[in-house]
């Protein structure tokens, strides 16, 4: 059990030299779904969210192709990822 411990206290610190780094906007967005969801962000197949199924608009699914900008999926709100 203490490795356990051990172990997850050495994620969690990794964690937060990690997102250090992130805006601050797009960290809240994601802790805020992964809390409600289990999860903050969902791959993007095709033109539909993985998360939840919901068509994903083109100028959305451009946006993540290009990395333009971050695109939460406006149906379920997690963050879409190629």
């Amino acid at each position: 059990m203490g490795a356990v411990r051990a172990e997850r206290e050495a994620l969690q610190n990794d964690r937060k030299k990690k997102v250090e780094d992130l805006p601050k906007e797009a960290l809240q967005l994601y802790d805020r779904c992964r809390v409600a969801r289990g999860s903050g962000m969902a791959h993007l197949e095709g033109e539909y969210c993985g998360g939840c199924g919901a068509l994903v608009t083109r100028n959305d699914v451009y946006a993540v192709q290009n990395r333009s900008r971050l695109v939460p999926c406006k149906a379920c709100n997690r963050l879409l990822y190629l």
